[in-house]
């Protein structure tokens, strides 16, 4: 047995001298299944060899770099506890910009579909805010599909589910598109490091062309599954932002807009495939870089005619939307929550 002593005080000294007290406390409290305030109500309370050893066990896990998330098989977001397992990447707090930016754009009894769902964490928020839009999850793995499913169950939230890859055999158009796609450039040293090393690649390599293969495919395609009107949104790392932006200008999107995470920086672009009026297509506004792009890119909360050069606008740092953290394990970027920080 590790030596953690043989009392609640035992087990959370030895994990602190090993972990953050964050942490550290979470794991311990879970590992004796107690609150957290019994760790600090309780110290002398003796705890069982079988207790003692799963809180030994948990801590040797997260030093060795493995996600919280996993460790305990749940997560919290947008304020919904989810089951976490390998087969997904643990959602980030950033990612909470990319639902926050998708509500406004969701009109009454609108489809939507969340491209890419993992454990369901973007639809399943979706959902539970507009109970009357019809939210449809795909994955290309079928085991994401059946976490996403057990989550929807648990919680009591409607959402369809579907295995399929990108946008191939969907059926039907969508008012909104929200995507968290894979976006890290493959080699990316720091998918070799800590909390990464535990991640599926599938989720986290975009390719070998700055991480945006995947974008670049999914935003080729989804007009063609877009109503005139609709909306797609991606999430992306903060210093893609201008090369997303052009991507979206290239395939004649409007309206591209780029939104801030809670820390400020470039996280979700969105554009609109434009609406029919009479019996023409109108895409509005018609600025974007140097003027000749059809759509118009801006920052959100910042001037969408502001450009540098021939590139994006600037950021504008007041132009922050991010939604209620459903834990406080959060993330610097697309680390896993508490856990690390993940390239770009």
């Amino acid at each position: 047995m590790a030596d953690t002593g043989a009392t609640i005080a035992g087990c959370v000294a030895h994990a602190r001298r090993r972990l953050p007290r964050y942490e550290a406390d979470l794991l311990v409290s879970r590992s004796l299944g107690v609150p957290r305030s019994h760790l600090y109500a309780f110290g002398e309370r003796v705890v069982d060899p079988a207790s003692s050893e799963r809180v030994a066990a948990a801590v040797a896990r997260r030093q060795d770099g493995e996600p919280v998330a996993y460790i305990l098989g749940e997560r919290g977001f947008w304020g919904l506890d989810l089951e976490i397992s390998p087969d997904v990447l643990v959602p980030r707090g950033e990612t909470e910009t990319l639902v926050a930016t998708a509500l406004p754009l969701i009109a009454a009894h609108a489809r939507v579909l969340d491209l890419g769902t993992g454990s369901g964490a973007i639809a399943l928020a979706i959902a539970s805010e507009r109970t009357d839009a019809t939210v449809v999850a795909t994955d290309i793995d079928p085991a994401c599909i059946d976490l996403c499913r057990r989550n929807a169950e648990r919680l009591g939230i409607a959402v369809e589910t579907r295995v399929v890859d990108c946008l191939e055999g969907l059926e039907g158009r969508f008012d909104v598109i929200v995507s968290n796609p894979p976006y890290v450039d493959d080699r990316d040293p720091r998918l070799q490091r800590g909390d990464l090393r535990f991640e599926p690649r599938c989720a986290l390599q975009g390719g070998p062309n700055g991480g945006l293969d995947f974008i670049a495919r999914l935003v080729g395609a989804a007009p063609d599954h877009l109503q005139p009107g609709g909306w797609l949104c991606v999430e992306h790392g903060y210093d893609q932002a201008e090369r997303v932006a052009r991507l979206f200008d290239v395939h004649a999107y409007c309206e591209i807009q780029c939104h801030l995470d809670y820390e400020a920086r470039p996280r979700v672009t969105v554009g609109s495939t434009g609406r029919y009026v009479g019996n023409g297509l109108v895409r509005p506004g018609a600025r974007y870089g140097n003027g000749r792009g059809r759509g118009r890119c801006g920052w959100a909360g910042g001037d969408p005619t502001h450009s540098r050069g021939e590139g994006a606008p600037l950021p504008a740092r007041s132009g922050r939307h991010w939604g209620a953290t459903g834990s406080p394990e959060r993330s610097a970027d697309r680390g896993t929550g508490a856990d690390t920080e993940m390239p770009a």
